[in-house]
C-alpha cells in the first residue's frame, strides 16, 4: 500500500514539473500541497485527490517513523551486545520489545522537534545526514570484509562498495557543508563525541569483564573460619524484631546489635524497650556507638572494618527496614539502609542483607488504617487467562485438576501447569532429573530419580502430573509421578 501510495507521489510530482512551487519558510503550505493543487485544482474531484494525497504522504512518513522505532531498538540491542552501548538496551519488556531503546529514540527525538521548534527544514538535514552516514559506513564495511575474505568476485565488490561510500560520504559532507549553521553543526559535534564515547565504554566493559573474570585458582586464598553478623538498630519495632530472629538462625558466632548514638531521646527510647522479656533482644546486647558527625554510613564502615581485620572473620549486616505502601510513603522516608549497604559493600569478606517488613493498608470501622503484613506467601502478579495455544490446550485437558498452589503433603494430587525449570541433581553420584512446574497459584518441583533427560519435557512443556506429594529437604516435591505431555512450548500437542 505504501508503495503504490509512494509512486501516486511520484507521478504528480512529475506531472508538477513545469509548475512553480516555492517552499515557504514557515513550511506551510508544503511544496507537495502547492504541486497537487495547480495540477488538480481545489474544486470537485480535484478536491478529492487533494486530500488523497496528503493522506497519502501522511502514511508514508508515519511508516518511515514507525520504521525507526522497529530498527533502532534492535540496532541498539546489537552494538549493545557487542559492549558499545549500555547493557540496558539488550533488555526487553514485558511485550518482549526492547524497551529501553524506544524510550531513548522518543526522548531523543522529542528534543530534536523541541530543539528545531519542529522545523522540516531543519530536521529533514539531520536526517539525510543519519541515513547517508549509515550508508557510508555500510560501504567502508563491505570493503573491509572482501579485502579480509578475498573470496568470489571480491575485486568487483570492493570497487563497488567503494564507490557507494564515496558518494554517499560526498553527500553527507556536502549537507554538512550548507546546512551547518541551519543545525548541521550538531551531528559535526555530537558525532565524534559519540565516537569517543562508545570506545571508552567498550573499554570501559572490557575491563571489567578481565577483573571479574573467574580463574581456576585465583579465588581459592579466601579462608573463612568465622562468621560474625552485626545488625544495626535504629529503633525497636517489628522490622528489629524479625531481623533479630533472623539473625539466631544464621548459627554465627557471634551476634552483635549495635545502635549509633545521634538523637539522646531515641537512644534512651531504644534502650529502655531493649532486652524484654519474651523478644527476640532478650540474649543480645545492644551496643551503644558515639557518631559525632552523624554520619551513619561511614560510621558503619568503620565498624565492619574492625570486625573483619581478621582474615580468616566474615561479616554479615543485617539491616531491618520498613516497607511501605505507596511510593508517596517511601519518598517521606529516608533509606539509611540502603546508604549503609552501599557503604559497607565496599569493605572485603562483608555482605549487607536488608530485611523488610511491610505493612497493608486495610479499611476498618470506616478509616484506612495500616497493619502488619501476615507471614502467609500469596502468589501473586500471573495472568489467569489463557493466550497461548499451549495454555489452552492445557485448560481443556486439565479441568479436574487442582491448584499447585494448595497441595497438601502425603496425599495423591493430579495437577497441571508449565515447566518453569529444569536441572540435573548429580549428588551422590547419582542422576536425578528436577523440573518445577507452576501455575497461576504456586509451584512444585517433580523429581525423576536415575534419569537425566525424559524425552518431550523442556522449559514451557505442559504438563498433566499425577502423583504424591512429598517432602524432600523441606521441600514439597513429586518422586517420580505419572506425567502426560498436553503440549509441547510451541504449542503442538
Amino acid at each position: 500500500m505504501s508503495s503504490i501510495l509512494a509512486f501516486l507521489l511520484l507521478g504528480i510530482t512529475f506531472l508538477a514539473k513545469w509548475t512553480h512551487a516555492i517552499p515557504y519558510q514557515k513550511g506551510s503550505p508544503t511544496v507537495v500541497s502547492q504541486e497537487v493543487l495547480d495540477v488538480f485544482g481545489g474544486h470537485g474531484i480535484g478536491h478529492l485527490i487533494y486530500y488523497l494525497v496528503l493522506l497519502a504522504t501522511i502514511l508514508i512518513l508515519y511508516t518511515g517513523g514507525n520504521t525507526s522505532f522497529n530498527g533502532f531498538p534492535f540496532l541498539a540491542n546489537y552494538v549493545a551486545t557487542d559492549k558499545y552501548l549500555p547493557r540496558q538496551l539488550t533488555k526487553r519488556g514485558h511485550r518482549l520489545a526492547f524497551s529501553n531503546g524506544i524510550i531513548v529514540l522518543g526522548v531523543v527525538a522529542l528534543t530534536l522537534i523541541i530543539v528545531f521548534n519542529a522545523s522540516v527544514n531543519a530536521l529533514v538535514a539531520l536526517y539525510a545526514i543519519g541515513v547517508f552516514t549509515g550508508f557510508t559506513l555500510a560501504g567502508a564495511g563491505m570493503v573491509a570484509r572482501h579485502l579480509r575474505e578475498r573470496t568470489g568476485k571480491w575485486r568487483f565488490g570492493v570497487f563497488v562498495n567503494a564507490l557507494s561510500a564515496t558518494v554517499t560520504a560526498i553527500v553527507v559532507v556536502i549537507f554538512l557543508t550548507v546546512k551547518f549553521k541551519e543545525g548541521a553543526w550538531i551531528i559535526a559535534v555530537i558525532g565524534p563525541l559519540m565516537y569517543v564515547a562508545l570506545i571508552r565504554l567498550n573499554k570501559q566493559y572490557v575491563r571489567e569483564e578481565r577483573a571479574f573474570e573467574a580463574v581456576s585458582g585465583r579465588a581459592a586464598t579466601m579462608n573463612i573460619r568465622m562468621n560474625r553478623v552485626v545488625v544495626f538498630v535504629d529503633t525497636y519495632d517489628l522490622a528489629t524484631e524479625r531481623s533479630l530472629l533472623y539473625c539466631t538462625s544464621l548459627n554465627a558466632f557471634s551476634v552483635r546489635a549495635v545502635h549509633f548514638d545521634i538523637d539522646p531521646i531515641v537512644t534512651k527510647r531504644l534502650e529502655e524497650k531493649w532486652g524484654s522479656p519474651g523478644t527476640a533482644s532478650a540474649g543480645i546486647t545492644l551496643e551503644i556507638v558515639e557518631c559525632d558527625d552523624r554520619r551513619v554510613d561511614r560510621a558503619a564502615l568503620e565498624l565492619v572494618a574492625d570486625v573483619v581485620r581478621d582474615p580468616e572473620v566474615f561479616c554479615m549486616v543485617i539491616l531491618p527496614r520498613r516497607g511501605y505502601v505507596s511510593r508517596l510513603q517511601r519518598f517521606l522516608h529516608d533509606r539509611s539502609a540502603d546508604a549503609i549497604a552501599a557503604a559497607v559493600m565496599h569493605v572485603p569478606r562483608t555482605a549487607a542483607t536488608i530485611v523488610p517488613y511491610r505493612a497493608v493498608r486495610k479499611l476498618t470501622a470506616g478509616a484506612m488504617q495500616e497493619a502488619p503484613r501476615s507471614d502467609e506467601v500469596v502468589r501473586g502478579g500471573v495472568r489467569d487467562s489463557a493466550h497461548l495455544v499451549a495454555d489452552e490446550k492445557l485448560a481443556q485437558r486439565s479441568s479436574d485438576s487442582a491448584p499447585i498452589g494448595g497441595l497438601v503433603e502425603r496425599q495423591f494430587a493430579e495437577i497441571a501447569g508449565r515447566v518453569r525449570s529444569m536441572a540435573i541433581n548429580h549428588e551422590s553420584g547419582g542422576h536425578e532429573l528436577r523440573c518445577v512446574i507452576a501455575d497461576n497459584s504456586g509451584s512444585v518441583t517433580l523429581v525423576f530419580q536415575g534419569r537425566s533427560n525424559i524425552p518431550g519435557i523442556e522449559r514451557g512443556t505442559r504438563l498433566l502430573v499425577r502423583g504424591t506429594v512429598t517432602s524432600l529437604r523441606r521441600e514439597a516435591v513429586i518422586l517420580n509421578p505419572q506425567y502426560e505431555i498436553v503440549a509441547a512450548p510451541g504449542g503442538d500437542a
